[in-house]
C-alpha cells in the first residue's frame, strides 16, 4: 500500500513538472483539488479517489489508467456498512444508536488506515456530526469546517463529502444558540439554492445525504420564519423521495407539511391530516421512537 502511494506520488509530480504547472495552476480554483491536498498526495501521504485521480488526468493530460495502474476497488463491507451510516437515522433510539456506534468501530478497526484521504474525511465526519448530535457541542465540528469551509463557498455543485461537511454545518447552527454570528450564516442562502438545484447525477445514496441536509435546512428556515423558502425545500424533498422510492422518511414530511399549515397557512383541518398521514406511516414501518416524537410534536404545536 505505502509503496503503491509512493509510485502514484512520484508520478503526479513528475508528470506535472513535465508540463511546467506549478500546483496552484494544476489546482486552479481549488473546487475539486486544493493545493494542500495535492501536496499531500504528491508526499504519498493521500490515497486519492478515484474522483481526484480523473481530475488529475484531465489537468495532466494524461490517459487515466497510465496514471492509476496499481488503483484497487474499496472494500464491499466497508462499502455497506458505510452506505447503512449514511442512509439510517437513529431517533435517539438507543438500539440504534448502538448500531451506528458498531459500524464505526468495524471501519476504524478494518478499513480506516487504508482508505484513501476523501474516504477518511467521509467517515471523520460522519462520526462528528453523531457527536455532535448526541452531545449538541458544536465545538466538535468547528475544526473540520475551518478546514473546507473556504472551498465550499467556490462550489457550483457538491460531492458526497460536500453534503456531508454542509450537513455538519447546518446541525452546528441548529445547536448554536446565536446563530447570526455562526460562520454559515452568511453562506446559507447561496448553499440551500443550488441544493435545491435537481442534479440527476446524484447516486441513489448521495441522494438520502441530499434529503437528510435538506431537512436540516427545513427546520432552519422554519426558524426563521421564511415560509417561502420551507415550500420550495418541502416540494424538493418530496421529489426526492419519488424519485428515490424510499418512504422511511414521508413521516418527516408530513410532520413539516402540518408545521406549515398551522403557521403559515393557519389552516388546521389540513393540518391534522398531515399529522394522521404522519402517525399512520409511523405505525406502518413500526418506528416507535418516531411515533413517540410526532405524537409529543403535535401537541406541542396545537397548544
Amino acid at each position: 500500500m505505502v509503496e503503491d502511494l509512493r509510485k502514484f506520488a512520484t508520478l503526479v509530480k513528475k508528470y506535472r513538472k513535465q508540463k511546467g504547472m506549478t500546483k496552484e495552476e494544476l489546482c486552479q480554483d481549488e473546487s475539486e483539488l486544493t493545493v494542500r491536498q495535492l501536496t499531500r498526495i504528491e508526499s504519498g501521504l493521500s490515497r486519492p479517489t478515484l474522483t481526484k485521480i480523473n481530475f488529475l488526468a484531465e489537468r495532466l493530460d494524461m490517459n487515466l489508467f497510465s496514471l492509476m495502474p496499481d488503483y484497487t476497488e474499496l472494500p464491499k463491507e466497508y462499502l455497506d456498512l458505510k452506505y447503512q451510516l449514511l442512509r439510517n437515522t437513529t431517533y435517539s433510539d438507543k438500539r440504534k444508536i448502538y448500531e451506528e456506534e458498531k459500524r464505526f468501530e468495524i471501519i476504524y478497526e478494518n478499513y480506516y488506515e487504508d482508505l484513501p484521504e476523501e474516504e477518511q474525511l467521509i467517515v471523520d465526519i460522519l462520526t462528528t456530526i453523531s457527536d455532535v448530535n448526541e452531545s449538541e457541542l458544536i465545538e466538535l465540528g468547528n475544526h473540520l469546517l475551518e478546514d473546507y469551509l473556504d472551498q465550499l463557498k467556490k462550489k457550483n455543485t457538491y460531492t458526497l463529502n460536500d453534503l456531508l461537511l454542509i450537513k455538519l454545518l447546518l446541525i452546528i447552527m441548529i445547536h448554536d444558540d446565536d446563530i447570526y454570528c455562526n460562520p454559515g450564516w452568511q453562506l446559507l442562502p447561496q448553499i440551500v439554492q443550488r441544493l435545491l438545484v435537481d442534479d440527476g447525477e446524484l447516486l441513489i445514496y448521495q441522494q438520502f445525504v441530499l434529503r437528510d441536509t435538506l431537512f436540516l435546512a427545513l427546520g432552519l428556515f422554519f426558524r426563521l420564519g421564511d415560509y417561502k423558502k420551507v415550500r420550495e425545500i418541502l416540494d424538493r424533498l418530496i421529489q426526492i423521495m419519488e424519485l428515490t422510492q424510499d418512504y422511511q422518511k414521508k413521516s418527516l414530511i408530513d410532520m413539516f407539511e402540518w408545521k406549515y399549515y398551522l403557521s403559515y397557512k393557519n389552516d388546521k383541518k389540513e393540518a391534522k391530516e398531515y399529522y394522521e398521514s404522519a402517525i399512520h406511516f409511523a405505525e406502518m414501518i413500526k418506528e416507535d421512537m418516531l411515533l413517540k416524537k410526532l405524537k409529543q410534536e403535535w401537541q406541542q404545536d396545537i397548544k
